[in-house]
C-alpha cells in the first residue's frame, strides 16, 4: 500500500488519505475562547444555550440537520446569556449548532438528541 505514496508530495485531500490509509486528526485549538456551550447533550425535549457574545453585537444560532439544511434559526443579543430551546421537533440524530456574526461562523458544536 505504501509504494504508492509519493514521499515527496504532500496529502491533503482527505478522500484521498483515507483510500490509502491514512488518518489525518487535528487538534483542537486550546487558545479559541468557547462562544457557546449546549446542556444537556444528548438532550430529548429541551436544551440550554449559554453563550457570549459582545454587548453590542447580535448573532444568529443556527441549527442544522447532517445535510446541512438549516432547520431553526435564532437571534442572540449581547444583553442575554442563555437561550432555552424546546426541540421536540426535531427527530432523534445529531444536528450541528453554529454561532454566525457577520457571515463568519465563530463556533460550530454537536447536538445528539435521542428520544
Amino acid at each position: 500500500m505504501y509504494s504508492i505514496i509519493d514521499p515527496e508530495k504532500t496529502y491533503d485531500n482527505a478522500n484521498i488519505c483515507l483510500s490509502q490509509g491514512i488518518l489525518y486528526r487535528t487538534q483542537k485549538n486550546q487558545d479559541v475562547p468557547t462562544i457557546f456551550k449546549i446542556f444537556p447533550n444528548p438532550a430529548y425535549d429541551q436544551v440550554t444555550i449559554s453563550y457570549h457574545i459582545g454587548e453590542e453585537q447580535k448573532a444568529n444560532l443556527i441549527i442544522q440537520n447532517c445535510l446541512g439544511q438549516s432547520l431553526q434559526l435564532h437571534e442572540l443579543s449581547g444583553d442575554q446569556s442563555e437561550l432555552n430551546l424546546n426541540i421536540q421537533m426535531l427527530m432523534s440524530g445529531i444536528y450541528t449548532v453554529k454561532i454566525v456574526l457577520d457571515k463568519q461562523v465563530l463556533q460550530q458544536e454537536k447536538l445528539v438528541i435521542l428520544r
